[in-house]
């Protein structure tokens, strides 16, 4: 067993545990960035800094050279240039990741103020909700979701008028009244009828 083994299986228990970890990280590795990632991380954790504090995360742990490791350091500074998060920001995300009822980022304080995150992988797979493929065990064929069509996945973005509502501007609709009235930004002159002279 190599030096790198050891530390993760220090680091996350089991073999298991450290199989979980690294399916569920490359599940989430495959989700596109920009915007498909951001858009789960939204509805997740809503569009405050705790959002982009995970997606920075989730960056930095796509590099090549932080791939073999399990925790990232970043200093406030650190946030300011890579973020624009300001200093009362990354407190108020950092707040907002450890009262998560998920748990899906752990920190660690450092030397020189740096501060050591490390995410739960497996933990935002499953709040993404991701379905993470375990080695070993064949996938299905998929059949069930063949049913669907992506239109029916899709929530409209406003309420879709039933047949039984009264069209618009009808009596009993939702629909505001109709304006009987001058509008309040006429000049009084004109509201009396006199010109305005020029």
């Amino acid at each position: 067993m190599d030096s790198i083994t050891a530390n993760n299986l220090e680091r996350n228990g089991t073999v298991e545990e450290l199989d979980a970890q690294r399916a569920a990280r490359d599940a989430v590795m495959e989700i596109p960035a920009f915007p498909e990632l951001l858009t789960r991380l939204t509805r997740v954790f809503g569009p405050g800094p705790e959002r982009d504090m995970i997606h920075q995360l989730v960056y930095w742990f796509s590099k090549p050279k932080i791939q073999d490791r399990w925790t990232v350091y970043l200093t406030r500074k650190n946030w300011r240039d890579q973020r624009g998060l300001n200093r009362k920001q990354v407190d108020k995300g950092r707040a907002r990741l450890e009262a998560h009822p998920s748990g899906v980022v752990k920190e660690k304080m450092g030397p020189y103020k740096r501060i050591h995150y490390r995410i739960d992988w497996v933990k935002l797979a499953d709040v993404l909700g991701l379905e993470i493929p375990l080695k070993g065990v064949p996938m299905d064929d998929f059949d069930a979701l063949d049913d669907f069509d992506e239109e029916d996945l899709r929530t409209p973005l406003k309420r879709v008028p039933k047949p039984s509502d009264s069209p618009l501007g009808a009596a009993g609709s939702s629909a505001p009244p109709t304006r009987t009235t001058r509008p309040i930004y006429m000049p009084r002159t004109l509201q009396m009828g006199v010109d305005h002279p020029t």
